[in-house]
């Protein structure tokens, strides 16, 4: 065995150790070390397969149950220091007693309504995890919370802010916000300018370029996210770190994309985007289809509704 085989089987030992750890401590869900097994074993067709799989699996940003609770109640935080703090502090000259700041945030929380960010008009599985940990981790502090087509005219509130866990695109955003519609069949951005009510976009996870270009296009709305990924971050980047050079990212993307069209498999996810994001049971359509994808005796390793599409 010559030296860069061992590289790769002690690369590769590593790795799994790695792996199996993550698993143990729960930062990585959605998947167990079985389902995690049968995906490596999908690359048994090439020479270096187990080692590209390993490759890829250290270079996914995965967020646990509690990373997303976390990022949640920073995301209100930060909403909550923009609404309330910070305008108290500036009334009261930073003179201000713990207790009269947390009587100012209830107060503005029990005027808040939190929504989720709908697919084309309906909720998507990640809107329906973000609504259910606000219910469940943060009751009695959040009580308002409401799919926007229940919302009636009159409903009273001085912020609403839109849930979402990641956006990759940004194309589902725009088309929420440009056509979503209250009960009455008003658009949501006509009903908050008329009521002078504060809209606010909750992101947990962003593609910086798809956020600095929604923030330039969307003055009637502020955007908050918590974690913001780049280019750099993309599995097949040749600025991500995991590829020891050039020719490996090559030859690696080469081998791996003619085993994956053979299964009518794309390389890359919506958008031409081609990151490795898994948020806590979901997986969202510009992550790798590898990750997601179950077709031809390829198997997957975190389900979506559309996987076997």
């Amino acid at each position: 065995m010559g030296h860069d085989a061992e590289d790769k089987e002690y690369y590769i030992d590593n790795s799994r150790n790695l792996f199996e750890f993550l698993l143990e401590a729960r930062q990585w869900t959605g998947f167990d070390i079985i389902k995690l097994n049968t995906w490596i074993k999908n690359f048994d067709a090439l020479e270096n397969g187990e080692y590209y799989a390993c490759k890829i699996l250290n270079r996914i940003i995965a967020y646990s149950e509690s990373d997303i609770v976390q990022m949640l109640q920073d995301g209100i935080y930060k909403i909550m220091h923009k609404e309330v703090i910070l305008p108290l502090l500036k009334e009261k000259e930073f003179s201000v007693l713990e207790s009269e700041l947390d009587y100012s945030i209830q107060e503005a929380l029990d005027k808040t309504l939190f929504a989720p960010l709908l697919a084309y008009g309906v909720p998507g599985e990640s809107a329906d995890s973000m609504m259910r940990f606000l219910t469940q981790k943060f009751k009695p502090s959040i009580k308002n919370k409401m799919f926007i087509s229940k919302i009636p005219e009159d409903y009273p509130c001085n912020t609403i802010i839109l849930v979402d866990d990641c956006i990759g695109s940004g194309e589902q955003f725009s088309e929420f916000w440009e056509t979503a519609e209250i009960s009455n069949r008003k658009l949501l951005r006509d009903w908050c300018k008329e009521r002078n009510i504060h809209a606010y976009y909750l992101c947990l996870v962003a593609f910086d370029k798809s956020i600095d270009r929604l923030k330039g296009e969307y003055s009637d709305i502020s955007i908050i996210t918590i974690e913001e990924i780049s280019e750099k971050h993309g599995i097949f980047n040749i600025n991500n770190e995991v590829w020891d050079n050039e020719q490996e990212l090559k030859m690696a993307k080469c081998e791996i994309q003619k085993l994956i069209q053979e299964k009518g498999i794309n390389l890359k996810g919506h958008d031409e985007l081609d990151f490795g994001v898994i948020l806590h049971n979901s997986i969202p359509d510009w992550s790798l289809p590898i990750l997601f994808k179950e077709k031809n005796d390829w198997r997957l390793l975190v389900e979506r509704k559309d996987s076997n599409d």
